[in-house]
């Protein structure tokens, strides 16, 4: 009852089902096109005893709902979006289920700062949304993670101060039905039992070298790697991004028309100028 209530959670687990924690954004392409050719055939063949099969060995905790949504004649209705790299991130629903359909329900790795003072930018982004930094308050709608690290000495306050922390992470304690009558009561979830593997129970090995080296055979589009880099990396840097990863953000998947990015990088915005104004700013102040 507490699970069907929510559309979009059930949206999420399903889809989640495609998602593998050892996937960073950049690869989602060669990883999502070899599913579809499978499933695809299948889903045309009409033979969706193995198409349950497939979806539930993949998942076994969400077996019964992909049943459930074969029956009622809605996989393809599933798929689409997933088709075109739109993924639903829900988690309270994950945490019900004990399933993970999104890199920021992760643990991070404490400490997350490195030997040479380089965090992962996956850890970046879970300290940012951990700690409620200002424009990282909601999760990022992409459930990929990005690629890569950071100088802490270039990242936001909130990550440089807890970098070095262990134990930080998400943990669910319940929520609460409100009655008419002004009454509530808890409920735990669809199942409180249910225990998240923190490391991804559902990773797969996975060498980025080997793809760079196959897709120009293989890959027919990019298209959902250029959708999920952009979107974890328009989150990840919503107020802009420092000079060293200008590589990235003039890429061509990062190319939609606008010079945005671009006037970040304008001398009139440099660290001079921009503690010249500051100072201006505190002296009309006083």
């Amino acid at each position: 009852m507490t699970l069907s209530c929510n559309i979009r959670g059930l949206r999420a687990l399903l889809s989640g089902s495609f998602f593998d924690p050892a996937i960073s954004c950049n690869l989602v392409s060669p990883w999502m096109q070899p599913i579809f050719e499978i499933i695809d055939p299948i889903i045309a063949r009409e033979e969706l005893t193995s198409l349950a099969i497939i979806m539930s060995k993949r998942e076994p905790a969400l077996a019964a709902l992909w049943v459930g949504a074969i029956i009622l004649g809605m996989e393809k209705n599933i798929l689409r979006p997933v088709r075109n790299g739109l993924f639903a991130v829900e988690l309270h629903a994950a945490v019900w289920t004990g399933t993970i359909h999104s890199f920021i329900n992760l643990s991070p790795n404490a400490p997350c700062v490195t030997g040479n003072k380089e965090i992962s930018r996956p850890d970046e982004c879970r300290l940012l949304y951990l700690t409620g930094s200002e424009s990282h308050q909601r999760a990022p709608v992409c459930p990929w993670q990005p690629f890569g690290t950071t100088p802490l000495g270039l990242a936001d306050i909130e990550v440089r101060q807890h970098a070095t922390c262990k134990g930080h992470c998400l943990q669910y304690v319940s929520w609460r039905w409100d009655t008419e009558n002004g009454l509530s009561c808890e409920d735990r979830g669809f199942d409180e039992t249910a225990v998240v593997d923190q490391c991804g129970a559902t990773s797969t090995e996975f060498d980025a070298a080997s793809v760079t080296t196959q897709t120009e055979g293989f890959l027919q589009s990019e298209l959902l790697s250029e959708t999920a880099t952009r979107s974890i990396f328009g989150w990840l840097r919503v107020d802009g991004y420092p000079p060293i990863e200008k590589e990235i953000f003039t890429h061509d998947w990062f190319d939609v028309g606008s010079s945005s990015e671009e006037s970040v990088l304008n001398d009139d915005d440099s660290p001079a100028t921009e503690q010249s104004l500051i100072k201006e700013w505190l002296d009309r102040v006083e």
